[in-house]
């Protein structure tokens, strides 16, 4: 959505993956940009015969996006590019050679990087500790899509989409897909750069994301009720990224009136969609207070 300004070296890196054209096919999904966006992609398709442009009649958000392309994709495995971000030229290459039987998945390691002002590459370290289970409701294996080879049929055969029309729909995603797959492995090569920048999905606060980041936990202790080890492996994890939510909204540079009143809302949500007994009553009280710069 609106990507014009910074798509460029996303679409360059696919142009000039290592893997020939003839194996692999790029699906652009735009969510109804209102720049130039769409004429950016169909210039590049004068030169990639192997992209496609799906558009939105209207704007959907990112998990919207991600499913219309998981329909329109063709192919036996599925990568996942968010179009300010750009791919190690080799690495569709790499990410299936690492494919042998019965593998569903493979993750890799990505590196965030940004190029507008002064920044210390930072690795994501994704691994498997104490086995696949343990390591997608911990988050070791991380919570987001980026720079894993999925085979497609296992996102029809257990039915796994992404949540629509809401923030942070990428955590369920990821959990549930781990959880279903029947192998998942970790190579330690760095082959997604993501790209950070200040106006981005997880450096901005609002109502609405401090009430779909509640949900998106309700949802996984759900989605995990059978499996009481993993939930309190993850109560752990949630109670961690709901700290995370609560610092975003101290250092966001709004009021404090502002800042406690967002606070408030948040423990609100928290209680709201059933997270707070998950996490204890200390914590998610400590929340708010955190918000508010007074913890």
């Amino acid at each position: 959505h609106n990507s014009a300004e910074f798509i460029q070296p996303c679409l360059e890196s696919l142009a000039r993956q290592t893997l020939s054209k003839e194996f692999f096919e790029i699906i652009c999904v735009d969510d109804f940009s209102t720049d130039n966006t769409v004429e950016v992609i169909v210039a590049a398709q004068a030169e990639q015969n192997n992209l496609r442009l799906v558009c939105h009649s209207t704007n959907r958000k990112q998990g919207a996006a991600r499913n219309s392309g998981i329909e329109e994709a063709k192919g036996e495995f599925i990568v996942f590019v968010d179009s300010d971000d750009f791919l190690r030229l080799d690495a569709l290459e790499l990410l299936l050679s690492a494919v042998d039987g019965e593998t569903d998945v493979v993750v890799a390691q990505l590196l965030r990087v940004r190029y507008d002002k002064p920044y210390k590459s930072n690795l994501a370290r994704r691994r498997i500790s104490n086995g696949k289970d343990v390591s997608a409701v911990s988050g070791s294996l991380g919570w987001y899509p980026f720079c894993i080879l999925i085979r497609r049929d296992t996102l029809y055969a257990q039915n796994i989409r992404f949540r629509e029309g809401v923030y942070f729909e990428d955590i369920e995603f990821c959990i549930r897909l781990f959880l279903a797959c029947r192998s998942c492995k970790v190579i330690n090569d760095q082959l997604y750069y993501y790209v950070q920048r200040d106006g981005s999905t997880v450096n901005s606060i609002s109502e609405k994301k401090l009430s779909d980041s509640a949900q998106a936990m309700a949802n996984v202790f759900a989605a995990i009720s059978d499996r009481s080890d993993l939930v309190k492996i993850f109560s752990e994890k949630a109670n961690s990224w709901l700290h995370l939510q609560a610092t975003r909204i101290r250092d966001s540079g709004n009021s404090s009136e502002i800042r406690t009143q967002l606070g408030r809302f948040f423990e609100g949500e928290i209680s709201k969609w059933g997270v707070a007994d998950k996490i204890g009553e200390n914590e998610w009280k400590e929340l708010a207070l955190i918000a508010a710069g007074q913890a």
